[in-house]
């Protein structure tokens, strides 16, 4: 797994060509800022194997049902499941940074978010 280049002592993400990226910056408040990267590689990664997008609309609510609700259906997206590992990583991540990455329109990418930020609006999606 390819990691996006992070300097620890600005807390500052690089893409492949050296340019900052913004949204993928994760706050000091984090717990554990690699297992935060490795959580937003491994959702990318699963979008493409599974979708064949980059970062497919409503991923984080796509992943997040069903590595913590235990269902097996996306959002009506046609996937029957993933797989126990990657449901598994990804919880496993997701405690270990306390946070969650959804796509942030304003920056054209993903921005990680606290539990405290992610759950309610999650919840506000759903019952939408």
């Amino acid at each position: 797994m390819i990691l996006p280049e992070h300097d620890e002592n600005t807390n500052v993400v690089y893409d492949e060509e050296g340019e900052p990226i913004p949204s993928q910056t994760v706050p000091d408040a984090c717990p554990d800022k690699q297992a935060a990267y490795e959580l937003v590689s491994l959702m990318r990664r699963m979008s493409e194997d599974y979708w064949a997008a980059g970062w497919l609309m409503g991923l984080e609510h796509d992943l997040w049902k069903m590595s913590f609700e235990g269902s097996n259906q996306a959002f009506g997206l046609g996937v029957d499941g993933i797989a126990i590992e990657e449901r598994a990583k990804l919880i496993e991540l997701c405690v270990r940074c306390q946070g969650w990455w959804l796509w942030d329109e304003v920056h054209g990418g993903e921005r990680f978010a606290t539990l405290d930020e992610w759950l309610p609006r999650y919840q506000d999606d759903v019952d939408d």
